[in-house]
């Protein structure tokens, strides 16, 4: 591409803040011998003393081995999740998404997406950069958020974007969250490009955000008007690819983990370029995870 951006600091910032964790204000979260997240020392007390499938000792809290299958480790963590939503103020949400320590792991639970953070397990998503020509220069489709969604009500966000639920793999998540998001159909999203995973755990609403999010590109037909389907978006935006670097260069006014995932875009299509002074910082943010292209589809359940 011919098209290039100012070469002003200021994208690197969101990488950083994402990547902001301190474990020590944490006890390592447990299932059986092996660590799927971290938990607040504060909360492993209150598990413990009020669910007998958690045991806490000084470093750690840990689902007891007594509870070996899938489908009683999952009761043990909906018990749990009762639990944290009384005594840390959080809410359930009903998508119940996979317990795994990587993709392409056999999940050996599930649990509710809005206690996943108080256990710091990782969580799997994918997010959609919509793109066009338009006078022959480059345009994002952004998405702004309802005002009254309970996370980041108001931000502006990429065309489409959601977390992959437990036994659904990524490109059937990808076209189920364009089409309810965006109104982009299948046919459509199938020709989309992948572009990588951006793995990253910070320190967020009490608890522990880990998560990876696998980034797509779509060139969408210039008459192409993405239409909101489920009420979460409030309105589409069709901005010059030198706006919405603005944007994520000098504003918070993108979801914070967005403004990753189309610096992405912008490294991969040319508009950073290695005469940009965080170029190489960035690059070594993303590229560990460019290869990540293998285990679309989650394993069988073990239950």
């Amino acid at each position: 591409m011919t098209e290039t951006l100012p070469a002003e600091p200021g994208y690197l910032r969101h990488f950083e803040a994402c990547n902001r964790f301190d474990a020590s204000h944490f006890l390592a979260f447990n299932i059986g011998d092996a660590q799927f997240g971290w938990v607040r020392p504060d909360l492993a007390d209150v598990l413990e003393s009020q669910i007998g499938s958690f045991q806490r000792s000084a470093d750690s809290l840990t689902l007891n081995v007594k509870y070996p299958k899938y489908a009683t480790r999952s009761m043990a963590l909906a018990d749990a999740a009762d639990l944290l939503v009384e005594y840390a103020g959080t809410k359930l949400s009903g998508e119940m998404k996979p317990v795994m320590q990587k993709w392409g792991d056999t999940p050996v639970a599930q649990v509710d997406i809005g206690v996943m953070h108080l256990f710091g397990l990782k969580v799997f998503g994918v997010n959609l950069n919509g793109w066009t020509v338009k006078d022959g220069k480059t345009h994002m489709w952004l998405a702004k958020r309802a005002g009254d969604l309970y996370s980041h009500p108001n931000k502006l966000d990429v065309v489409a974007a959601g977390g992959i639920s437990t036994a659904v793999n990524r490109m059937a998540t990808l076209a189920d969250e364009a089409k309810q998001e965006a109104n982009i159909p299948e046919s459509l999203t199938k020709q989309s490009d992948f572009g990588g995973a951006i793995d990253f755990t910070c320190e967020r609403r009490g608890g522990v955000r880990s998560e990876v999010d696998f980034s797509y590109d779509l060139k969408l037909p210039g008459d192409f008007v993405p239409k909101n389907l489920d009420g979460e978006v409030a309105n589409f935006q069709l901005w010059p690819i030198e706006r919405v670097a603005e944007l994520v260069r000098t504003t918070n006014d993108i979801k914070y983990n967005c403004n990753m995932v189309i610096t992405s875009f912008l490294v991969r299509h040319g508009f950073i370029d290695e005469q940009h002074p965080e170029f190489e910082a960035l690059r070594a943010y993303l590229e560990p995870h460019r290869e990540d292209r293998t285990s679309p589809d989650l394993p069988a359940l073990r239950r």
